[in-house]
């Protein structure tokens, strides 16, 4: 960054333009000073060669969608530049033009060197609203790379999902808009659009938040890039609307009970012990020295219900995991997945004091049930994990996105069983950005072949195989990831009865359990390491 006014985030195309702005000026110059040149050769004189033009401009581009920054200082140097020379091409242009009319030759190079003026002039009040973003923000919005990308230059930036346009409806009020960008973010093909959502929330007024989050907590609770904390606000504000909703639904049917009244009591009984699960698991922070959980995602309808809940602060943490669930996995029974979470990050606190552990339970996971050998809904099938595999990259993004501690965070992500499968296609998804370390718990495989296959080294991939485990050696995705050839790490598990094999590993005190929170605090050298061989079973 040291002498130069900008890098990335639209730097490219501002060089672009100003080379091709000076060449169009060189060019008018020099077709005005051949005209002159004809003209006063007619009348027997002599005209000079056109002048060489200098710029001082220092912008230098670097490799798509890497925004690296910039230097304010030198920000508003450019734009005085670009000011001084703005005022006086115009004005240069305007008695080139009359100048060149009064002595009869073609006037148009005084209208190119007034345009060139007026582009100067266009840039100045961009750069200047820029710059005034740079310094209202202040401290509490760092320059990361989503700030300088998007928001300060995100007009230039690519944007194949229009989401910028978007944003904007959202800002307006439009709750269509936030359909449109939950259906964009939950197809996971744009990995830019947390950190555009991310901005676009912190460069809004205080009022407009409010108003937003008042109008539509289920939209701005599910959206990725929006701090956690007012994620969790929105998301506890849905909850207790939803849970009024069920209760009053509840009595109703109830007291009328109308055709089919059994059926929808059930339902909203099932909405109701879905939202119990949420609120004991959130319970479970803030106690035992934990930190306060947080609801980063909340829907307690569909098939089997959605919520993530972080014992922790992401945006803060210096290491953060994310624990995603397989087969059965669903609301009404989530206690235990919410258990694995907060039991990891107690595990913790010997190695660090600044760990967020995510329950992820944000995708429509498999189930046991007389449809399980459908397609689509079969744990034999990973067209499932293929839509998991999205959504968890996206919310990855967002993590990334939001991420507001005095340096960069420690990312991992803990798949078990099927979870493991969905976790390796989201890795596949975001090559050398979705984490920085892989833990896979009882994998019946992860979809590759090789470690290296997920665009990780092959040292952050970790593998825990418990002894009488009858998933973990199927190897149904791809190579068993237990196996050297596999390429991955390999961590001891205790072994244990076959009836508890598949879950053992967040048992209490228990080697995986200590090892696992290890890799996630980055204490691998710690790490123990096993005493057997995995694939020699």
């Amino acid at each position: 960054m040291r002498g130069l006014t900008w890098v990335g985030g639209g730097a490219d195309r501002f060089s672009d333009e100003l080379a091709h702005v000076r060449r169009n000026l060189q060019q008018a110059l020099g077709e005005a000073v051949e005209s002159v040149t004809a003209r006063v050769r007619q009348l027997g004189g002599h005209a000079p060669a056109p002048p060489p033009l200098q710029t001082q401009v220092a912008v230098a581009g670097v490799r798509p969608g890497s925004f690296t920054g910039i230097n304010p200082a030198r920000l508003e140097h450019l734009i005085a530049d670009l000011r001084r020379a703005g005022e006086g091409l115009t004005q240069a242009g305007s008695r080139l033009y009359g100048e060149l009319n009064a002595i009869c030759v073609p006037a148009e190079p005084g209208q190119r060197v007034g345009k060139t003026g007026e582009w100067a002039g266009t840039q100045v009040t961009d750069l200047t609203r820029r710059l005034d973003s740079i310094r209202r923000t202040g401290p509490n919005l760092p320059f990361n790379a989503a700030m300088t990308g998007y928001g300060l230059f995100g007009d230039h930036a690519p944007d194949p999902a229009n989401a910028a346009k978007v944003l904007g409806w959202a800002q307006a009020g439009n709750k269509d808009a936030f359909t449109e960008l939950l259906r964009i973010q939950e197809r996971g093909t744009s990995p830019g659009l947390a950190a555009r959502v991310n901005i676009w929330w912190l460069t809004l007024d205080e009022n407009t938040r409010a108003a937003l989050l008042a109008s539509n907590p289920a939209g701005i609770g599910r959206l990725n890039g929006i701090p956690s904390g007012v994620r969790d606000t929105a998301n506890r504000t849905v909850l207790a609307q939803r849970k009024d909703a069920a209760r009053q639904a509840l009595n109703d049917i109830l007291s009328r009970r109308p055709e089919g009244w059994k059926e929808q009591a059930e339902e909203q009984s099932r909405i109701l012990k879905r939202i119990g699960q949420v609120e004991r698991g959130l319970a479970a922070g803030g106690t035992n020295g934990r930190p306060a959980a947080l609801l980063l995602a909340f829907d307690p309808g569909g098939p089997v219900g959605r919520a993530v809940i972080s014992y922790g602060n992401p945006d803060t943490a210096e290491h953060v995991v994310a624990y995603v669930p397989g087969l059965s996995t669903n609301l009404d029974g989530a206690a235990g997945d919410f258990q694995r979470a907060w039991k990891l990050l107690d595990r913790t606190q010997p190695y660090s004091k600044s760990v967020a552990s995510i329950a992820w339970l944000g995708y429509d996971a498999p189930q046991l049930s007389a449809d399980v050998l459908i397609k689509g809904k079969s744990v034999a099938a990973d067209d499932v994990a293929d839509r998991g595999a999205l959504i968890l990259a996206a919310f990855a993004d967002g993590l990334k996105a939001t991420h507001r501690g005095d340096g960069d965070s420690h990312m991992t992500v803990l798949g078990h069983s099927y979870g493991s499968l969905v976790t390796g296609k989201a890795a596949v998804l975001r090559p050398g950005s979705f984490a920085d370390r892989l833990i896979f718990v009882g994998s019946p495989g992860v979809g590759v072949g090789h470690a290296a296959e997920l665009r990780i080294a092959p040292k952050n991939v970790w593998v825990g195989e418990a002894l009488f485990d009858p998933v973990a050696d199927l190897g149904r995705f791809g190579e068993d990831p237990g196996k050297v050839e596999f390429g991955a790490r390999p961590f001891p598990v205790e072994p244990g009865p076959l009836s508890s094999a598949h879950s053992s590993y967040w048992d209490q005190n228990s080697t995986s359990l200590r090892t696992m929170a290890k890799i996630v605090t980055n204490h691998e050298d710690l790490a123990d390491f096993p005493v057997h061989d995995p694939s020699a079973r």
